[in-house]
C-alpha cells in the first residue's frame, strides 16, 4: 500500500496495540501543499516536522522539506520573486559599442528606451518591440538593464534567474558575470554573432550564488547577442527569485534518516481554523474573520491583510502564463498598495465572541462587500520573541484566502432571433442546478476561447467560485481536438492545482466521493453538419451512464450554469453580453481520483491517442515508463493474438460490455485509436476499456465506423462471440429497452428541461444559437419533430427502438438458436413478504439441452414506483441485483434470500436459461413487486442481546506477544429466551458491527450464542466449547465511547436497535475496568427495553460471563427480605453482635443472623508480579455479594487514617 495523496491517518502503535502517536494529515492549509515538482531538475518535496516538541497532529507543525517554519520581514516562507517575467527594462538597440562600463552600478542609462518584457522583434509575442537594425546586418548585440530591491540577500540560499532568449545571452549581477551562454565567447565583443541560433526563443533556468547580491538596490544587465547578422528575430524576458531553500534537487529533496530541513527552535504561531462569516455574503454585510492562533511563547500580534478585486479589473497572482506553461509573477498581487492591513484581537471586541480563547477575530465593514466583488486576504501572526508567520504559506499554490460578494443569480431574458419575443427566466430557474462564476480579465477569457490555441498547457489564469468557496489562483484553457474552436461555444478545462481540489456535486446535490483536480466542460454545441444542434449534452451525459450501468466504470457528468465575471457590469448591451455564458455538461476526468470515485484499484490509466497511451494516472506499483500499454497495444495491433493472450491480458467481460454500449449510442469514433482511456488493474494485471469523448454519438451518420481492433478480433471472434451476444442480449433486455432506456433518458435531462414550461434548455438556446460568435447560426433542433428540445429528447428515445432493431438484426445472430423464453409466475405468501419470495419457472426448452439457468431479483425506484421522492435518482433493474448464480441443475422453484430485499420497495425479479453451447436465453419479463414486512414475532419475542463486551482489560504480555490488544476480546451474547428454537439464517448484525449468521444455525430454548472479534483470542482468555458463531468483520470493532447495535432479519428488518453508552447514566466500569455490560433481567425485558441504561448492569464477574447464565442482581431491601430480616431493617443494625452491620454482611454476601467476623478481609504480603517484576506487596482479600449491583467496592489505604487514597491499590484478581 502506499499513502494517500489527499491524506489519511498514521498511527505508531506499541507491540501491545496501545496507540503510542497518531497523525491525521492532509493536504492543503493549515498543513504543507506538497506534490508539485519544483527546482531543478524538479523534486516533490515531504512535509516536515519543523521540531519534535511541537504537537505533531497539528498542521502548522509542518513544512514542505526545503521552506522554513518562519516568515522573515525580508522574504522567507518560500521562493520570492524579485523580478517578474514582465518586468519593464531599459534597453539600448543601436548597434553601439558600450564596452564594460554598461554593466556597472553606476553607470547612467537615462538616456536608454524602456519597455515591458517580452522585447524583442519578429516573433509577433513581443510587448515592445526593439529596433532590428538594417535588413542584412542585424546589430549583434542589444544590450538591457534592470533593478530591483532586496533587503537581505543573506536570508535566501541561492536565486533563480529564468531567461527567455534569442539568440545567446551573458549576465551581470553589479557589474559581476554569472552566466553566459555557451554559444557566446567570452568577453565577447559588440560585433561578435553567437555560436548558436535558437528558432522562435528557448528558456533557460540559472542558479546565482546568493553572494553575488547587496543589500538594497541591485542591478542586472544582460547583453543579447544574435546568431548571424541575417537574423530575423529577438527575444528577451528575464525573472528573478531568490530561493529560501536553493533552486536545486537537494534543496527540496525529503531527506529520510537525517535531520530536517525546516527544523527550528523558532517556532512561530500556530494558524487554523480561518473562516469567514457569512460563507457567502451579499452587500452590505459585514464580514468576521476569525482564526484560532495559539504559542506557548505567547501570540504577540495578528494582522489580516485584505486585496479587493472589482468586477472588470482582475488580477491574480500571475499573468498569463508562457505557452510551455512557465508561470509569470503579477507585480500588482504583491504590491502592498494593493493589500490593506487590519489588527485582528483576542480581547472580546472588534466582533471578538470571547476574549482570550485563542479565536482571533476582525470585522470587514458592510461598506467594503460590493456585489460581485473578490475579496483576498490572508494572516501574519508573530509570537512575543518576534517569531513570525504568514498563512496560507507562501509556497502554497494558493497563498491567500478568499471570498466571493454576490446578491443573487439575476433574472435573465432572450429571445430565439432577433424581433421575437423574448422570455424571461426568473433567477430561481437560473440558479436551480450547480451555478459556477469564473473570474477573470475579459481579454483572456476572448484569448482562451476565440483565439486559437492548440496546446495541453493551461495558460489562462482565474478564480471559480461555487457553492460559497473560492477556488483562487486556477487556471484554465480551451478543450478538445481538432474541433476546438469550430463552434463559438467551446469546450473548457480547469485545473485547480494541490491542495484546492474542486468540490463538485451530482445531479442531487450530493457531493461526490472525490474532489476534482480537473474539470471538464462540453459545450452542448454539436457540429452543425451532423444536423443534431440542440442535443444539448443529452447524447454524452445518458450515453456515460449507460456505461456505468453496464458495468464499465464511466464519468460522471452533470449540467452547470455558467457565469463569467470579467466586466464592470453584469448586463451589456444586448442578451448576448453579460455575465451569462449559457449551460454547460461537467464531466469527471480520468485521472487517479477516478479511479478512487469508482472503487478501482489504484494502477495505470492511460489516454489513447493514435494508438499510443499517455499517462492520467501512475499506479504506485506499476511501470513508470509506459512499458505495459505499449507492449499491451503492440500484442494485438497488426497480429492476432491467442485466444489465451487475450484472457490473460484483457478484461474480456468487460470489454464485451463496453462494445455492446459503443454499438448502442454509435461510439464510432474510435477507429482511429482514440476517445477511449485504457486502465491496467494493478489487482487482476488486466487492461480494461473505459470510454471518452461521447458528443458525437446517437446517431447512424455521426463520425467514425467504429473498427476498433477489438471489434474483429474480440467480439467478432468465434472464441469471445457467444459471450458478447450473450451480453448484448442481456443489456437489451434489462436496460437498453423502451423501458428502462426511456427513463433514463428522461432523468438525465430532467433538471434541465420541464416540458411546457420556461428551462435552462431554451434560456440556453437563446444565448447561442443566434449569438454573434456562434458557428452556423439558427441550427438548434434541425432534426426535432417539434423544432424544440423535447423533440431531440424523443429522437433519442426513437434512437434506442431503431438501434435496438439493429442490434438484434446484425449482432444477435444466434437467437434463433437460444432456449425458449422462460415464463416466470410468484408462488410465495400473499403480499410479497422479504422472506416469503418463491419463484417458478416454465421449463426449459430448446432442441439443445439445459445447462445452466440463473435468477435475479434487483429494487427499481423511479417514479413509476410507489414512495418516489421526487428529485431522488433512479434505480434501474440492471443495477446491482442479487443473483442466484449459475444452477447447474434445474429446478423451477427458487426461493430468495430474505436478504435479498427490503420492505416497501420495489422489486423485480427474472429468470434465464442456457444451453450447452454457452447460449442464455433472454431475461423472462419481470415479475414487479413490492416487498412486504416478514413475521418476526418469534425473533422480538423470544431474542435478546444479553451481553456486551465493547472494551475489554488490556492485553496481558502473555496475550500481547501473540499479537493482540484489547479489542480482539470484545464479543456479544445473545440468548433465546423462549420455549422454541430459532433459526438465526436470515439474522444479521447490521449496524455496530456486520455479521450474517451461517445457514442452519440455531438457537435453542433458554441457550446463549456468542459472535466474537477474535476468535482464538478469546478462546485464549474463556476456554474453549463456548457456544460461538463465529467472528465479525475484521475491519469492526465496538465502539470504546458508545454506539447503535442493530439485529436485523433480512435486509434491514429490526428485531432489535440500541445505543449504548460509556457515560452515566449507563454503568461506566464497562469502558476497560474488565467488566462487560449485562441485561439484568433478559426474561423480563422487551427489545425497546435495550436502550434504556437502567436494565443494564456490569457484570460483577471481570470478563463478563460469555455464554453462560451471570450473577443475577439485587438490593438491600430484597436481601434483607430472603434473609429474614423483614422489611424494617436497617443497614446499620447488627443483628447476631458480630461486629459487622447488616450492610456489611450484604457486601461480603454473610449471614447475618450468625456470627461471620471470618468473612472480614485478611491481610497478608505475597509474592506478585506487577508489570513484569516479581515483588512482595501486601494483599487484601475479601468475599464481595455479585448480585448486589448497586454497590461499589473500592480499596483505599492510608498512612495516617485521616486521608485516604484508593489510586496505589492495585487488583490482582477477581
Amino acid at each position: 500500500s502506499s499513502l494517500k495523496n489527499s491524506g489519511e491517518r498514521i498511527t505508531l502503535r506499541n507491540p501491545a496495540g496501545t496507540t503510542i502517536d497518531e497523525v491525521d494529515y492532509q493536504l492543503g492549509f493549515p498543513w504543507p501543499t506538497v506534490g508539485d515538482g519544483i527546482g531543478t531538475p524538479q523534486v516533490s518535496p515531504s512535509i516536515e516536522l519543523t521540531n519534535p516538541l511541537l504537537d505533531n497532529d497539528l498542521g502548522g507543525s509542518w513544512r514542505a522539506s526545503g521552506f522554513p517554519a518562519a516568515t522573515s520581514n525580508s522574504g522567507g516562507g518560500g521562493p520570492v520573486n524579485y523580478i517578474a517575467n514582465t518586468a519593464t527594462w531599459k534597453y539600448l538597440d543601436d548597434g553601439s559599442n558600450q564596452g564594460t562600463s554598461w554593466r556597472a552600478s553606476e553607470f547612467d542609462d537615462s538616456s536608454w528606451s524602456s519597455g515591458a518584457a517580452e522585447l524583442g522583434y519578429g516573433d509577433s509575442d513581443e510587448v515592445t518591440t526593439v529596433n532590428s537594425g538594417p535588413a542584412g546586418g542585424r546589430y549583434a548585440t542589444t544590450y538591457f538593464r534592470g533593478s530591483t530591491n532586496i533587503p537581505d540577500p543573506s536570508t535566501f540560499v541561492n536565486f533563480t534567474i529564468s531567461v527567455t532568449y534569442d539568440d545567446a545571452y551573458a549576465i551581470y549581477v553589479n557589474g559581476t558575470e554569472v552566466a553566459r551562454h555557451a554559444g557566446l565567447t567570452n568577453n565577447a565583443p559588440f560585433d561578435e554573432y553567437a555560436n548558436n541560433t535558437v528558432g522562435n526563443n528557448a528558456n533557460d533556468t540559472l542558479t546565482i550564488p546568493a553572494s553575488a547580491f547587496v543589500p538594497g538596490t541591485n542591478i542586472i544587465a544582460v547583453e543579447i547577442h544574435q546568431g548571424s547578422s541575417g537574423s530575423s528575430d529577438i527575444s528577451f524576458a528575464l525573472s528573478l527569485t531568490g530561493e529560501i531553500s536553493g533552486g536545486t534537487q537537494g534543496s527540496f529533496a525529503p531527506t529520510p534518516g537525517v535531520a530536517n530541513r525546516s527544523y527550528t527552535t523558532a517556532v512561530p504561531p500556530q494558524v487554523r481554523q480561518v473562516n469567514h462569516l457569512p460563507k457567502e455574503p451579499t452587500s452590505g454585510q459585514a464580514v468576521v474573520v476569525t482564526a484560532k492562533i495559539s504559542d506557548p511563547d505567547g501570540v504577540g500580534s495578528v494582522t489580516l491583510q485584505y486585496q479587493v478585486v472589482n468586477p472588470g479589473d482582475y488580477f491574480s497572482r500571475y499573468l498569463k502564463f508562457n505557452s510551455n506553461g512557465t508561470s509569470n509573477e503579477d507585480p500588482r498581487y504583491e504590491d502592498p498598495d494593493e493589500w490593506a492591513d487590519v489588527i485582528m484581537t483576542d480581547d472580546g471586541t472588534g466582533g471578538d465572541a470571547l476574549a482570550f480563547d485563542s479565536i482571533f477575530t476582525v470585522t470587514l465593514p458592510a461598506t467594503l462587500q460590493t456585489n460581485r466583488r473578490l475579496i483576498r486576504y490572508r494572516i501574519l501572526a508573530s509570537d512575543t520573541p518576534g517569531a513570525e508567520i504568514t498563512v496560507p504559506y507562501k509556497d502554497d499554490p494558493q497563498p491567500n484566502f478568499a471570498y466571493f460578494i454576490y446578491d443573487g443569480t439575476p433574472d435573465w431574458s432572450g429571445s430565439i432571433r432577433g424581433g421575437d419575443a423574448p422570455v424571461n427566466y426568473p433567477g430561481s430557474l437560473m440558479s436551480s442546478i450547480a451555478t459556477y462564476f469564473l473570474l477573470s480579465k475579459n481579454t483572456w477569457v476572448d484569448d482562451s476561447q476565440f483565439g486559437g490555441y492548440g496546446g495541453s498547457e493551461y495558460l489562462w489564469p482565474g478564480t471559480m467560485v461555487y457553492d460559497g468557496r473560492v477556488y483562487d489562483h486556477i487556471q484554465y484553457r480551451p478543450r478538445g481536438g481538432v474541433h476546438r474552436y469550430q463552434y463559438g461555444k467551446n469546450f473548457w478545462k480547469f485545473d485547480f492545482g494541490r491542495g484546492q481540489r474542486f468540490e463538485a456535486r451530482d445531479r442531487y446535490g450530493k457531493k461526490y466521493s472525490q474532489p476534482w483536480d480537473k474539470l471538464n466542460f462540453s459545450s452542448l454545441v454539436q457540429q452543425v453538419n451532423f444536423n443534431h444542434r440542440g442535443e444539448q449534452g443529452l447524447f454524452e451525459g445518458v450515453g456515460f451512464k449507460l456505461f456505468e450501468l453496464s458495468g464499465v466504470e464511466a464519468c460522471n457528468t452533470h449540467y452547470a450554469q455558467f457565469y463569467i465575471i470579467d466586466q464592470a457590469s453584469p448586463t451589456g448591451e444586448n442578451q448576448y453580453e453579460g455575465d451569462y455564458y449559457g449551460l454547460y455538461l461537467a464531466i469527471e476526468q480520468l485521472d487517479g481520483q477516478y479511479l478512487d470515485e469508482h472503487d478501482l484499484p489504484d494502477g495505470n490509466l492511460y489516454k489513447i491517442e493514435g494508438h499510443s497511451g499517455s499517462s492520467n494516472n501512475q499506479g504506485p506499483t506499476q511501470v513508470d515508463n509506459r512499458s505495459d500499454v505499449s507492449s499491451f497495444i503492440s500484442g494485438y495491433r497488426n497480429r492476432t493474438p491467442t485466444t489465451q493472450w487475450w484472457e490473460d491480458n484483457l478484461d474480456i467481460e468487460k470489454y464485451l460490455s463496453y462494445r455492446t454500449i459503443v454499438e448502442g449510442i454509435h461510439h464510432y469514433d474510435i477507429a482511429a485509436g482514440k476517445n477511449y482511456f485504457y486502465y491496467h488493474n494493478p489487482e487482476t494485471s488486466k487492461f480494461e476499456v473505459h470510454p471518452w469523448d461521447l458528443d458525437l454519438t446517437w446517431a447512424n451518420n455521426m463520425y467514425g465506423n467504429g473498427n476498433h481492433d477489438f471489434k474483429s478480433k474480440v467480439a467478432q471472434n468465434p472464441a469471445f462471440n457467444t459471450r458478447y451476444q450473450n451480453r448484448v442480449r442481456e443489456i437489451m433486455d434489462l436496460l437498453y429497452n423502451s423501458d428502462e432506456g426511456y427513463k433514463l433518458i428522461d432523468e438525465m435531462v430532467q433538471d434541465v428541461w420541464t416540458p411546457g414550461a420556461p428551462s435552462l434548455v431554451s434560456a440556453d438556446r437563446r444565448l447561442w444559437d443566434n449569438n454573434p460568435r456562434i458557428n452556423h447560426p439558427d441550427r438548434y433542433y434541425d432534426v426535432a419533430s417539434d423544432k424544440g428540445f423535447g423533440g431531440m429528447v424523443q429522437g433519442a428515445k426513437n434512437y434506442i427502438i431503431s438501434r435496438g432493431s439493429w442490434m438484434e438484426r446484425s449482432l444477435l445472430t444466434q437467437n434463433n438458436s437460444i432456449p425458449t423464453t422462460p415464463i416466470l409466475t410468484y408462488s410465495g405468501a400473499a403480499g410479497f413478504p422479504s422472506n416469503g419470495l418463491l419463484f417458478t419457472s416454465s421449463n426449459y426448452n430448446s432442441a439443445t439441452p439445459f445447462a445452466k439457468m440463473e435468477w435475479r431479483i434487483s429494487e427499481i425506484y423511479d417514479p413509476t414506483t410507489a414512495n418516489y421522492v421526487p428529485g431522488d435518482p433512479y434505480l434501474y433493474e440492471i443495477g446491482n441485483p442479487d443473483t442466484s448464480g449459475e444452477l447447474s441443475s434445474f429446478d423451477s422453484d427458487y426461493l430468495f434470500p430474505t436478504v435479498s430485499a427490503k420492505p416497501g420497495q420495489t422489486y423485480r425479479v427474472g429468470v434465464r436459461h442456457q444451453d450447452t453451447a454457452g447460449r442464455w436465453s433472454h431475461w423472462s419479463e419481470p415479475v414487479e413487486f413490492m416487498v412486504s414486512s416478514p413475521d418476526i414475532s418469534l425473533f422480538v419475542n423470544n431474542l435478546r442481546i444479553t451481553e456486551v463486551h465493547y472494551h475489554p482489560a488490556p492485553a496481558s504480555a502473555t496475550e500481547q506477544a501473540m499479537g493482540w490488544t484489547d479489542s480482539d476480546f470484545e464479543y456479544l451474547e445473545l440468548q433465546n429466551i423462549g420455549t422454541t428454537p430459532i433459526n438465526m439464517t436470515d439474522v444479521r448484525f447490521t449496524k455496530g458491527i456486520d455479521f450474517d449468521f451461517s445457514q442452519g444455525t440455531i438457537i435453542e430454548p433458554g441457550a446463549f450464542l456468542l459472535i466474537v472479534k477474535n476468535q482464538t483470542a478469546f478462546a485464549s482468555r474463556y476456554g474453549a466449547g463456548l457456544p460461538i458463531a463465529g467472528e465479525w468483520d475484521l475491519n469492526d470493532k465496538l465502539s470504546n465511547g458508545g454506539e447503535n447495535l442493530k439485529l436485523s432479519l433480512g435486509s434491514g428488518t429490526t428485531i432489535i436497535e440500541f445505543a449504548y453508552d460509556d457515560n452515566a447514566p449507563w454503568p461506566t466500569s464497562p469502558d476497560g475496568g474488565g467488566s462487560s455490560l449485562n441485561l439484568i433481567l433478559p426474561t423480563e425485558t422487551l427489545p425497546a427495553d435495550h436502550s434504556n441504561p437502567l436494565a443494564w448492569q456490569a457484570s460483577q464477574q471481570a470478563g463478563g460471563t460469555p455464554g453462560i447464565t451471570g450473577p443475577g442482581t439485587s438490593n438491600f431491601k430484597l436481601w434483607a427480605q430472603s434473609i429474614g430480616l423483614g422489611d424494617e431493617a436497617f443497614m446499620t443494625d447488627d443483628n447476631d453482635n458480630d461486629g459487622m452491620n447488616n450492610l456489611l454482611e450484604y457486601a461480603l454476601d454473610s449471614d447475618p443472623t450468625s456470627e461471620s467476623s471470618h468473612r472480614l478481609p485478611s491481610g497478608a504480603t505475597e509474592l506478585i508480579e506487577v508489570d513484569g517484576v516479581a515483588d512482595r506487596y501486601l494483599t487484601l482479600t475479601f468475599r464481595r455479594n455479585l448480585a448486589a449491583s448497586e454497590l461499589t467496592f473500592t480499596v483505599e489505604l492510608s498512612g495516617d487514617l485521616t486521608g485516604w487514597n484508593s489510586n496505589t491499590a492495585i487488583p490482582v484478581s477477581t
